[in-house]
């Protein structure tokens, strides 16, 4: 009788742990799957907010390439006319929709001051939307026309007080107006051979160039024909300008025998170079050449219009340039060697700023409508 009570003592008593166990465990437990719970929540939240984000962005680079497109259409031959409008479909679920009214052909008062359709409304307004699968942005852009390059400060401008000049025995940078086909141009329209920017002086300009070197750089104020550029180049603006307008933008670093344009045919191009550019022997351009790197020529190059580099110059051999070439901020040395020629050219000059003037594609930003 004694082990039957004994039997019924350990079987009350280890029901009551197996009570107790269970209760522990449904408290452990319990707290655990709301914690899961939640954060399987919070993670569900962040990953639809991180797709509806990727929404946003995909149709905002949809509406942005859309004005892309109206600056290039406006730079080209296209052009872009008052009421214009159309689509693209980019892929990938990606479109836009553009139209772009001219302010001063829309018979309206866009600036308050009521007077309609007058010069200052000379200005494009794209409303461009963007779509990406259900997603829309809609922006607002304004794009104004180009005033052009105008006349240049001289056949070489420097930026970099620290330059280091070479002009090898042969070669010559000469300030004096010359035709494209190398006849003597308007006297009136000559320059100087070399100039820097102010602060500067020329001085400074000058203790670059040896004695030999000066006898090289011609133009006017007498040999060496050197100034101070009192009205700098804004680089940063024109290498945004001619990104924007750019009609042939090179991929690679060196190119043999290729045309970039010919002045003779008057075909002018806005070439635009991102990185560093070797022009071999044969390759010959007209219009407006901008390098965001080094450039370097060999062999027989030419080019007539105006260059922009923003690293160093090396130029070999027999390169011939009609313009104006103009060197950055950041370009430490400009070498000229072999026969290398760098010429003062007002029509070269006005045959590559043809291509941006009065082009609608100054482009200031753009604002956002909405976005549904």
């Amino acid at each position: 009788m004694n082990l039957e009570l004994q039997h019924d003592e350990l079987i009350e008593i280890t029901s009551s742990e197996s009570g107790f166990i269970m209760i522990a465990m449904v408290a452990i437990v319990l707290p655990l799957l709301a914690i899961v719970g939640s954060a399987t929540m919070s993670m569900n939240s962040r990953s639809s907010r991180l797709t509806g984000e990727l929404r946003q962005e995909k149709a905002l680079i949809a509406a942005e390439s859309g004005i892309d497109e109206c600056i290039y259409r406006a730079s080209t031959a296209i052009g872009l006319s008052h009421g214009d409008s159309f689509e693209r479909d980019l892929g990938g679920g990606m479109s836009f929709s553009v139209k772009a009214d001219l302010l001063s052909a829309d018979g309206e008062d866009n600036d308050d001051d009521k007077n309609i359709d007058e010069a200052d409304e000379n200005v494009f307004r794209v409303l461009v939307t963007g779509h990406f699968e259900s997603t829309q942005r809609r922006l607002v852009a304004y794009l104004g026309p180009r005033s052009g390059t105008g006349s240049m400060p001289a056949a070489l401008s420097i930026q970099n007080p620290s330059t280091e000049i070479t002009i090898k025995s042969g070669c010559l940078i000469s300030g004096n107006n010359t035709n494209i086909d190398g006849s003597a141009g308007d006297a009136s329209q000559s320059t100087y051979g070399l100039t820097i920017d102010t602060p500067n002086t020329i001085s400074a300009l000058s203790s670059e160039l040896s004695s030999s070197e000066a006898t090289l750089v011609t133009g006017i104020g007498g040999t060496p024909s050197l100034g101070v550029s009192t009205s700098p180049i804004d680089l940063a603006a024109k290498k945004l300008e001619v990104q924007n307008s750019a009609n042939i933008v090179l991929t690679g670093n060196e190119y043999e025998g290729k045309t970039f344009g010919n002045a003779a045919t008057n075909d002018y191009k806005i070439v635009y170079r991102s990185g560093n550019l070797t022009l071999k022997g044969g390759t010959k351009g007209a219009g407006i050449l901008f390098v965001t790197g080094e450039l370097h020529t060999e062999g027989t190059v030419r080019w007539d219009g105006i260059i922009y580099v923003l690293g160093h110059v090396e130029i070999h051999d027999n390169t011939q340039i009609r313009g104006a070439m103009v060197t950055g901020p950041s370009s430490e040395h400009t070498t000229l060697e072999g026969s290398t020629k760098i010429i003062y050219s007002a029509e070269a000059i006005a045959g590559a700023s043809s291509m941006v003037a009065g082009k609608f594609t100054a482009f200031n930003g753009w604002q956002e409508i909405s976005r549904y």
